[in-house]
């Protein structure tokens, strides 16, 4: 699939079992490919993952902005803790990471975070004034906290 510009995105879920990419549109939260899920290798190390990104990337044929939830606290794209992947991720830049194996500018996120942020965006919380909680469970648990549509980290 040719570069969609900035109305579609890969969009890829990093967890603890399995890699998840598919891409998205970015003002329906609708995918427009099916999702694509490879099991997360074993170890997760950094090389490992980024292999495995990649192989998802080219099987959809894309090239253009990618966006990631990641299993870790992220600060600004760099692995601070890792609690279902390997303990090598931490103090990794997984953005600079899985851009040099994409090839393509990649955006990273705490896991849980993301799923909030799209259920402010496209979900039963999007317009809604107070205070929303999201719970993932998974390989692990993760939480985010949202107050009036805002990420209170």
């Amino acid at each position: 699939m040719a570069n969609m510009k900035h109305t579609h995105i890969l969009g890829f879920d990093i967890g603890g079992t399995g890699i998840k990419g598919a891409i998205v549109d970015i003002n329906t939260g609708s995918l427009m490919t099916e999702r694509i899920k490879v099991p997360t290798p074993d170890p997760a190390t950094p090389d490992s993952v980024g292999r495995a990104v990649n192989t998802i990337t080219k099987q959809l044929g894309y090239k253009g902005i990618i966006g990631c939830g990641f299993p870790a606290i992220v600060k600004k794209g760099i692995a601070m803790s890792a609690s279902n992947i390997d303990k090598s991720w931490i103090h990794v830049n997984v953005e600079n990471l899985l851009s040099k194996y994409t090839e393509c500018p990649v955006y990273v996120a705490n896991d849980a975070d993301v799923a909030g942020m799209a259920e402010q965006a496209f979900g039963f919380a999007a317009n809604q004034p107070g205070t929303v909680i999201v719970l993932t469970i998974g390989t692990g648990i993760g939480s985010a906290l949202f107050y009036n549509g805002i990420l209170i980290p």
